[in-house]
Formats: structure tokens, C-alpha cells, sequence
């Protein structure tokens, strides 16, 4: 008897041990496709993620007509690829939910390092992370367009730690007229 209630015990576990082997292999399978698709939709096209109210622009201390934040192609592979970020998830996290981190937008990093760079700090709410955008405002001089334009140069995310380090130092500014 004792011998066939260790088969069985046995039994069992290398079938749940199959199982968890199974599901780890159908998530990576998973995860390559997402990464593929990804990285396809990546070399389409620039995007508008986002549209500055006049408040916000004020706030930010420019004068300018554009309102548009474009995200582009050669941004969107950097975000992803050529950014040393702690995890795969983080870069999903900066490239994938940046329209969330402008909607939900709370402040403002400064000082400013340059005069046409702004880092803005907004939540991304289903990944309950902060998350930091440097924008670049490129005035029409300069653009291929003629008018100013605003360009995410750069996205990635803060951690609780730095965040907080970030808030005691007085490093940010709130930004109270979002929308």
C-alpha cells in the first residue's frame, strides 16, 4: 500500500511540476509575440499622445502656439531598447502607458537643465507607478514643420524611493491646472 501511494504522490507532483513548466513556456511564448507586435507598431508611425491645455503650457513658463506632444519612432525604440532600465516591465511600463502618465500628470522636476526641456512626472494609475517624461519643446526654427513642437525625448519610471527623495528635496513643483 505504501508504495502505491507514493507512486501516485509522486505522480502527482511531477504533473504539476509539468503543468507549471507548460504555463512558464505559454507566457514567454506570449510575452515574445506582445514584444513583436510591439516592436512592430514601434516603426509605424510617430504619435500624439497628449494635447497641453493653455493652463499647463503657462505653468510651464513658455509661450507658444503648440499644444501637440508627439512621441516618435526613433523615441518610442529608445524608450524600449537603448535605455538601461532595471527590468523588461519598466521599459513596457515608460513605452506603452505614457499617454496614462500624461492624464495623469502632478508635477513638474526642476530645475530645469535646459531651457527647452521639461521633465514632467505624471501617474500611471493602472501600473500604480509614477512615471518621468522629458519633454523637448523645439521651437519652429528648428522643426521640419516650420511651428514649435513638443517631443518626448525620453520616458522611464521612479521608484517609491526616488520619488519620495525627489518630494522632501522640494524638487517638484505641483502643476495644478491640468486638463
Amino acid at each position: 500500500m505504501r508504495g502505491y501511494r507514493g507512486g501516485v504522490t509522486q505522480a502527482l507532483h511531477h504533473s504539476a511540476y509539468l503543468r507549471r513548466i507548460t504555463s512558464h513556456q505559454i507566457a514567454g511564448a506570449s510575452q515574445q509575440r506582445q514584444r513583436t507586435a510591439r516592436m512592430a507598431y514601434l516603426g509605424i508611425a510617430d504619435i500624439v499622445v497628449y494635447i497641453f491645455s493653455d493652463a499647463l503650457v503657462l505653468q510651464l513658463g513658455v509661450s507658444t502656439p503648440a499644444r501637440s506632444v508627439v512621441l516618435s519612432r526613433a523615441s518610442q525604440r529608445h524608450i524600449v531598447a537603448q535605455r538601461k532600465i532595471a527590468c523588461s516591465g519598466d521599459a513596457q511600463l515608460a513605452a506603452d502607458r505614457v499617454h496614462e502618465a500624461f492624464a495623469g500628470l502632478r508635477f513638474q522636476r526642476l530645475p530645469q537643465r535646459c531651457a527647452d526641456a521639461f521633465e514632467l512626472i505624471g501617474y500611471v494609475e493602472s501600473a500604480t507607478r509614477w512615471l518621468l517624461v522629458v519633454l523637448k519643446l523645439v521651437p519652429g526654427a528648428r522643426a521640419k514643420t516650420g511651428a514649435d513642437e513638443w517631443w518626448i525625448s525620453t520616458a522611464y519610471p521612479l521608484g517609491q524611493k526616488k520619488f519620495r527623495r525627489l518630494q522632501s528635496s522640494g524638487k517638484l513643483a505641483p502643476l495644478v491646472s491640468v486638463g
